[in-house]
């Protein structure tokens, strides 16, 4: 009996280390699964951090654009209030060249996407910052619908002006930008000479143009606006972002 009491023992104490061996191996691999999941989300919200930094170096250039054609517009605007040319045409036609493009932001999201499919996002603790990442393409679509009626309203300028006058004048003046922004000022190229001389001063007492003007200064300061208040909300993204990876 005693025989049996001893089998029973060693029986039930091996079957005891079994059990916390397994149980030990289950928890080296749940503590090692837990250590590559920390370390793949420093990874993913590394690269998030970067592209935000990107986008908001994208959004400097937004708001400085839309700002700058703002100004063309007002320039343009204190002609067609009198009616009169100020200045050379050439300074006109370089206005009106500048005008015939508008900025639209392409913010990168690849890095969030990859983070938001891994559940990093999900895993973080900052409610406002996930709420903030999880709904970051939708504040980029209305970021980029007030810029995407800025760019076809620009178009729509452009064909309608070619209806009226001749593009020649703001055509030839050489088009070297920075996003959308004249390095060279006025600097101008050849084009094959035109019959046509009915020049975009000719409009300047067009109620028509006019209007044509203030749309475009009216696109360009929602689209500033827009830019201005995603900024502010980029910057609360990336400070609490920054703190969670530092």
């Amino acid at each position: 009996m005693a025989l049996v009491s001893s089998k029973l023992k060693d029986r039930l104490a091996e079957a005891l280390t079994i059990t916390v061996s397994i149980l030990l191996a289950f928890s080296i691999d749940a503590w090692w699964d837990g250590v590559q999941e920390v370390n793949l989300d420093r990874v993913h919200l590394a690269s998030v951090l970067r592209e935000l930094e990107t986008t908001s170096e994208l959004l400097d250039d937004a708001i400085r654009l839309h700002a700058f054609t703002m100004a063309r517009a007002e320039a343009v605007l204190e002609m067609t209030s009198t009616g009169e040319l100020v200045g050379p045409a050439k300074d006109l036609d370089g206005l009106i060249n500048d005008l015939f493009n508008s900025y639209q932001i392409n913010a990168p999201t690849g890095a969030l996407r990859a983070a938001t499919l891994s559940g990093t996002i999900a895993r973080i603790q900052d409610q406002e910052l996930k709420s903030l990442l999880l709904g970051w393409e939708g504040l980029i679509d209305d970021l980029l619908e007030e810029e995407v009626n800025g760019f076809e309203n620009a178009a729509t300028f452009t064909r309608w002006l070619g209806e009226r006058a001749s593009l020649h004048g703001p055509s030839s003046i050489l088009d070297k930008n920075i996003s959308g922004e004249k390095v060279d000022e006025q600097a101008s190229h050849a084009l094959p000479p035109s019959r046509h001389t009915a020049g975009i001063e000719t409009l300047l007492d067009d109620m028509a143009f006019e209007n044509q003007i203030l749309l475009l200064h009216a696109n360009g300061q929602s689209s500033h606006d827009e830019a201005v208040a995603f900024q502010a909300i980029l910057e609360t993204a990336i400070s609490k972002l920054g703190a969670i990876y530092d």
